[in-house]
């Protein structure tokens, strides 16, 4: 994915569980007889700098990419909670469940 000079990326972070804007500061490109390197250096609002081709995180060029992509999380979490509650319910009180209204607990 190309991502130039000035452009604006969102990181996702885990820790505050947050979506952090950055800007491409600079762009680093090395060439050597072995081949060729990119380091894109990222601006935080913080002052920090970090290199992306060096974070863990997850990123995106488009905060409508992020938002798709914690929705997809947050899905997958709720379906493993609800799969997790369906077999405990099933294991322990031997009926099957349904999805239908809810209440409470």
């Amino acid at each position: 994915m190309q991502v130039d000079v000035g452009q604006l990326l969102f990181v996702l972070d885990t820790n505050s569980r947050s979506i952090v804007p950055a800007q491409v500061d600079e762009v680093i490109v090395s060439k050597t007889v072995k081949g060729e390197t990119v380091q894109h250096k990222l601006a935080f609002p913080n002052g920090k700098k970090a290199v992306l081709e060096k974070m863990s995180a997850p990123w995106f060029t488009e905060i409508t990419d992020a938002k798709s992509f914690l929705l997809s999380e947050a899905e997958k979490m709720i379906d493993k909670v609800v799969e997790n509650a369906t077999q405990s319910a099933e294991k322990h009180f031997q009926s099957s469940t349904h999805t239908g209204t809810s209440e409470s607990v």
